[in-house]
């Protein structure tokens, strides 16, 4: 039997290289206490596949002290996000107005990694594969691109329309009716280098928006929208783009489960095991279930929470948060 190729998830990635050396790597989330049992996920998650120690940075959104004390004894580095009274944004709204600029937060690195708190990781070498991709080209992102995605199946005209509205409220209606049936690029879970050229005209671009809307997609409809205008200034020479197992969104495609392996994977063909979860619903953000079928034909009802959200100690349900409504 013929041996398959190895994808670029499989193939044997050194955790470090010419271009990446993982003591200058740091990788950041954040939440507030509502939303700090799903940074807890993450966080676990992150510990429990990495081989060696890694740098773990937290943008304090109103945490309580007990959920602070927890960070520290993860050994996470905690930093307040820029907040005034005065502020025109709710203090959570920042995590969103500020991505660009992460890095600020935690300066002196090479290489920075957000990851939302609602996104757990369950493959190492998928962290590897953003790093070094953010290392060789100054951007590493995932487009919502997948053979499995109802974006692109059955819920195609929901999609569009409702990235129409994000473009029209962030910007204008010329700009929707260009860009609203282009691929999205999904910022959630991206890698970049301080001085990336893509990573700085999107700081302009989010920071002009930000003076027309406060819509909770302005971040992602800003980096689109950049990315776009200048499609062969960026691509392929500024920005990577990732296989959707790096970035898997659950409101496009409820993942499969394998029984034998005990790992989420692609629901379709070769099933590939998922490298990052992003629980992109509110149904699962707010501890719901989905049925998710396995490997063997049979459905399971899960959060798809890390570890089933057994380390959680969350009593309330969070608020909703309205980013995947086009898919229900």
């Amino acid at each position: 039997m013929q041996n398959r190729r190895k994808t670029a998830l499989e193939c044997d990635i050194p955790s470090t290289s010419p271009m990446m050396d993982l003591e200058r790597c740091f990788i950041i989330t954040g939440a507030d206490k509502e939303y700090f049992y799903l940074a807890q996920g993450l966080i676990l998650s992150l510990l429990d596949v990495a081989p060696q120690p890694i740098r773990i940075g937290f943008l304090d959104l109103g945490c309580t002290a007990e959920q602070l004390s927890w960070l520290r004894d993860m050994n996470v580095e905690v930093a307040s996000i820029n907040h005034s009274s005065e502020s025109k944004f709710p203090k959570t709204f920042r995590a969103i107005a500020d991505r660009p600029n992460i890095h600020e937060y935690f300066p002196g690195y090479d290489i920075y990694l957000w990851i939302d708190a609602d996104a757990w990781v369950q493959r190492w070498e998928t962290i590897l594969l953003y790093l070094n991709a953010a290392s060789e080209f100054g951007f590493a992102v995932t487009p919502e691109i997948h053979r499995s995605y109802s974006g692109l199946l059955d819920k195609s005209t929901k999609l569009e329309n409702f990235m129409n509205d994000c473009y029209f409220t962030a910007f204008d209606q010329q700009t929707a009716d260009l860009y609203k049936s282009w691929a999205v690029i999904n910022t959630g879970v991206c890698a970049f280098r301080p001085e990336s050229v893509l990573r700085e005209g999107w700081q302009e671009e989010l920071a002009s928006s930000l003076m027309r809307t406060q819509h909770f997609m302005v971040e992602l409809a800003s980096f689109n929208k950049v990315l776009y205008s200048e499609f062969d200034r960026y691509f392929p020479s500024q920005v990577a783009f990732l296989p959707a197992i790096c970035n898997w969104m659950c409101h496009q495609s409820t993942p499969l489960f394998d029984e034998e392996t005990g790992l989420l994977c692609e629901p379709s063909p070769p099933y590939e095991p998922i490298g990052i979860v992003h629980l992109t619903t509110d149904l699962l953000k707010r501890c719901g279930a989905v049925p998710v079928r396995t490997r063997s034909g049979d459905f399971i009802q899960s959060s798809l929470l890390y570890m089933k959200g057994s380390y959680s100690t969350q009593e309330t349900v969070p608020p909703a948060w309205h980013d995947s409504g086009w898919a229900l």
